[in-house]
């Protein structure tokens, strides 16, 4: 599995004229590591809605398979998200994680529709 950030794969901002830079990030936990997995990703959330470019930013689990979680993040724009993505304890995080994966993280980009508010 790849935990190789590159922003090139990732969208510009909204053709429509948007603001604001959203995605879902769906990760699957190995069998057996799900409540490990959540406190490694539970260790970045606090840090993370401190960034001054972090809109919005949780961690669900999935009710019906609670080996499935999900990142729901917003950012101000996509400068905030690719310097999220540069923070020290994303890139720790992106290695941390290859023991606790099933398979390749999925993401999601969106476009907020209206305004943005936490």
């Amino acid at each position: 599995m790849s935990t190789r950030v590159v922003d090139s794969q990732f969208p510009q901002a909204s053709p429509w004229g948007a603001q604001g830079y959203a995605l879902i990030v769906k990760l699957h936990a190995v069998e057996g590591m799900e409540n490990a997995l959540e406190r490694l990703l539970m260790s970045v959330v606090e840090p993370t809605r401190a960034e001054p470019g972090c809109v919005f930013y949780q961690l669900n689990r999935d009710i019906v398979n609670p080996g499935i979680f999900h990142f729901y993040e917003v950012y101000k724009n996509r400068d905030a998200f690719l310097a999220h993505l540069a923070t020290p304890y994303i890139r720790t995080l992106l290695i941390a994680l290859q023991p606790y994966l099933a398979m390749d993280n999925e993401m999601v980009f969106l476009s907020p529709c209206g305004a943005m508010h936490a």
